[in-house]
């Protein structure tokens, strides 16, 4: 028999910060024209598969550079000279395409990334995504076209080929009480100009995974 006894670990476990929550911030940088976060404590060599958006999202404009302290993202545009003045037509951007069948969770990001950005984009591998918190692909086709990006699913892939319609104002985005509907649809109040504002419903909803989310996005924190 083990008598008893107070239990000591043989070693300390770091907790890792969450990827995921991480991919808004770098949502948000590239839908920005100058703008700079640091993330504190993200680390390299991650083993969570979300930190993928290391790499995809530098193809859609944000660098990244591991600091003492965290993660810098910045706009593409700070390192440029000459910063770019209106947003390319669809057709004069690349496809971005991902197969995201390990990291689901990053799918509402990226696709609403994309549309912002008017980048045609072919998602892959999200079969998951129906039975989340909500039908997110449905969902996503939903509230995008609110904002006039018409999407088409096709099996398990979400694709946007540039088709637009006439945006619905005012926009009122529908959470369907899934966090993450609500934390990708936040950074398009950074590129919308419309005649109104956008209003995320039941905001929130992101105390399942990110409580302090929109405090922090109105205030300009940006530490997770």
């Amino acid at each position: 028999a083990v008598p008893a006894q107070r239990y000591c670990s043989p070693k300390t476990y770091v907790v890792e910060k969450d990827w995921s929550a991480a991919s808004y911030w770098f949502e948000m940088v590239a839908l920005s024209d100058d703008a700079q976060v640091l993330l504190k404590d993200v680390q390299a060599n991650s083993i969570q598969g979300d930190a993928r958006v290391l790499d995809l999202f530098e193809d859609l404009g944000v660098q990244a550079e591991f600091l003492p302290d965290g993660l810098l993202l910045r706009s593409a545009s700070l390192q440029s000279d000459t910063p770019q003045t209106e947003m390319p037509q669809p057709h004069e951007m690349p496809l971005f395409e991902a197969d995201l069948s390990q990291q689901p969770d990053l799918a509402q990001t990226f696709a609403v990334t994309c549309a912002l950005q008017h980048r045609p984009f072919a998602l892959h591998g999200l079969e998951s995504l129906r039975i989340k918190e909500t039908d997110r692909m449905a969902a996503l086709m939903n509230e995008l076209k609110k904002l006039g990006y018409v999407l088409q699913s096709e099996g398990d892939s979400l694709y946007w080929r540039g088709e637009r319609s006439e945006p619905q104002e005012p926009i009122s985005i529908a959470t369907y009480e899934d966090h993450r509907m609500a934390m990708a649809f936040a950074p398009a109040v950074l590129t919308w100009q419309g005649k109104y504002p956008i209003r995320i419903e039941h905001p929130a909803v992101v105390s399942k995974s990110y409580p302090e989310f929109f405090a922090q996005f109105l205030d300009g924190k940006t530490i997770i």
